[in-house]
């Protein structure tokens, strides 16, 4: 179910199945946290309020995926809504991309973040309701 395909057992007998579990949301704020602290570190701002915004950016970008993985399930007609720990990255690797850009002020950053975030999630979304409930996040406002 769930727009995913079943894999008849004659099949799976010629692999070796291996189950890990999902790293929790703590675990995925302390690996983000650590790369944007070293991608601010390298980049070496001269403005000092870009590097406090390093902890919130990681917990809005956690929180917005965990909403997004409970609410956007695939479905037979959006089998693509599948998403997992490759997104998070994408959206701080888009972001890393950018270098010593956003020296000038945290509004730059912020909209960065956003544009990253629609560009990796909402990217993919196929109906103006999911869009438009991205752009809100749940009501929580991107």
């Amino acid at each position: 179910g769930g727009g995913r395909n079943f894999i008849p057992p004659r099949f799976l007998r010629h692999f070796q199945l291996l189950f890990l579990t999902e790293v929790d949301e703590k675990g995925k704020k302390a690996i983000f946290s650590a790369l944007t602290n070293w991608w601010f570190s390298r980049a070496k701002y001269a403005n000092p309020q870009l590097v406090n915004l390093a902890a919130p950016l990681v917990n809005a970008a956690v929180e917005l995926h965990a909403v997004v993985v409970h609410a956007l399930l695939p479905t037979p007609a959006k089998t693509h809504y599948v998403f997992n720990l490759r997104d998070l990255g994408r959206v701080f690797q888009g972001m890393a991309m950018v270098g010593a850009a956003l020296d000038e002020d945290t509004k730059r950053l912020q909209r960065l973040w956003i544009h990253e975030t629609m560009r990796v999630y909402g990217d993919r979304l196929i109906d103006d309701s999911d869009r438009e409930w991205l752009g809100g996040a749940g009501d929580g406002g991107l």
